[in-house]
């Protein structure tokens, strides 16, 4: 826990803020462009959504047709394998950080939230993974389990986005009452 604590300074975060973005800014979408290119239209990628069907898989895979298939697993590979560990490190470096000072309360369980999101993503990705190469024998059962590991990914997602405003406005407000003087 030291080491997370010292790790938990904005010298560490925001060059980690930065790669977030990066990846979520550029290289994911240049990935996406591919892939539309390779289906001829836009394409909703299915881990950007809250869930999905068997049926959305296969008319997602079978539209954007072999070279997008290779793309996707390459992306899930490389790219999609480093995301989650970066998200993952950022969420938690800023829950540590904004909750220093707050008082000796027992929120540590609130770490816990952005490594568990991380779980569920990796679960997401080797999931399609497994779909990507069983193409067009995808398992039902499976896209139904793949589909809930997506649905948490968000949830847990979200729900570290909204301790992440509400610790800031707690101490931002703090820091005002300190400094109204």
């Amino acid at each position: 826990m030291n080491t997370l604590k010292k790790l938990a300074s904005w010298k560490v975060i925001l060059p980690l803020f930065l790669l977030y973005l990066l990846l979520a800014l550029v290289l994911f979408p240049r990935y996406q462009n591919q892939i539309n290119a390779a289906a001829g239209q836009e394409i909703i990628p299915l881990d950007l959504r809250i869930t999905y069907t068997p049926a959305d898989v296969q008319e997602t895979y079978s539209l954007i047709g072999a070279e997008g298939r290779a793309i996707k697993q390459a992306m899930y590979r490389g790219l999609d394998m480093v995301y989650p560990l970066v998200y993952g490190l950022l969420f938690t470096l800023l829950i540590l950080n904004l909750l220093n000072g707050i008082g000796d309360k027992n929120w540590g369980f609130l770490l816990l939230l952005p490594l568990i999101s991380m779980v569920f993503d990796y679960l997401e990705n080797f999931s399609m993974l497994n779909f990507l190469a069983q193409y067009p024998d995808i398992n039902e059962p499976r896209i139904h389990i793949a589909s809930y590991f997506t649905s948490l990914k968000w949830l847990l997602r979200l729900a570290c986005a909204l301790i992440v405003a509400v610790l800031g406005v707690i101490r931002l407000s703090s820091f005002i009452q300190d400094n109204k003087d």
